[in-house]
This record gives structure tokens, C-alpha cells and sequence, in this order.
């Protein structure tokens, strides 16, 4: 047997430079849309409800929970202020590129995915003096420089 300990970190979703523009997060395809395409594009209805920590307070708290995080314990790493995709589109627009429409492409979503993934930081907050630092706002404006 070994005396390994470990403690986890439950990862939500993100927001950084370092962000695929491509792939399969909304987040990413709507700065991609606002700063490269003529609308940005919503597929689904966009009433799933999502939140997005900042990649650099991601990296502080993972180093924390790594640090002085209780072996045997989860933490929640995420933020915890819910937005639907409808209005992060719509965010996403008024800071990156307000002169462009958001198109829905698919009203009807026909997934039957979770519809609501905001984590509960609490325990991180309380027990390991954790907070988020940078908004979503900060973030999004990242990419204009």
C-alpha cells in the first residue's frame, strides 16, 4: 500500500487566451465569430446556463488547492455567477464587436444535455480563501489586445 495522498480539483469551464476558437466550447466560437466572422452564431436555443472562470485565476486556485488543499477532498474550481449562452453571445457582441447581430441557428435544441453547469465554490471560498478576480467582461476584452 502507499501512503499517496491526493486531493481534487472538479474543473468547470474557462476563459483565456489560450482558449480553442474552433472547438466545441460556445464561448470560444463566439469571440471567433465577433472578431473573425459577419454574425455570431448561437446553435441551439440558448437557455443552457453556463459560467466561466478566467484561465489566470484557474491557475492560482489549482496551485492553491494543490498547496494546502485537504488530501481526500474535492474543491469546485469554476465561477460561480451562472449566464445563459443566449446572453454571453450577446456580451461577447457588445464588447468585442457591437456593430454585429447575434443569429440563432437552431431554436429548437434537440440535445438532451445538462442544461445548467455553474459549480458551487463555496467550500474553496470558505476553506481555502479563494475568490475570483478577473469578470467575464475582463476576459472577454482580453482578446482585443
Amino acid at each position: 500500500r502507499f501512503a499517496l495522498e491526493s486531493v481534487v480539483a472538479r474543473c468547470f469551464s474557462f476563459i483565456g487566451q489560450d482558449l480553442p476558437m474552433r472547438a466545441h466550447f460556445a464561448i470560444g466560437n463566439f469571440i471567433h465569430d465577433a472578431l473573425h466572422n459577419d454574425n455570431i452564431v448561437v446553435t441551439g436555443n440558448g437557455n443552457t446556463v453556463r459560467s466561466y472562470m478566467n484561465q489566470d485565476d484557474l491557475a492560482k486556485w489549482l496551485f492553491r488547492i494543490l498547496t494546502i488543499g485537504v488530501a481526500g477532498h474535492a474543491y469546485n474550481v469554476g465561477s460561480d455567477k451562472a449566464i445563459t449562452i443566449s446572453h454571453l453571445a450577446d456580451r461577447i457582441r457588445d464588447i468585442l464587436s457591437p456593430e454585429k447581430s447575434v443569429i440563432f441557428k437552431n431554436k429548437i435544441d434537440t440535445l438532451q444535455a445538462r442544461t445548467i453547469y455553474v459549480p458551487d465554490i463555496s467550500s474553496a471560498k470558505l476553506n481555502l480563501d479563494l475568490e475570483l478576480k478577473i469578470s467575464l467582461e475582463d476576459s472577454i476584452a482580453q482578446f482585443l489586445t
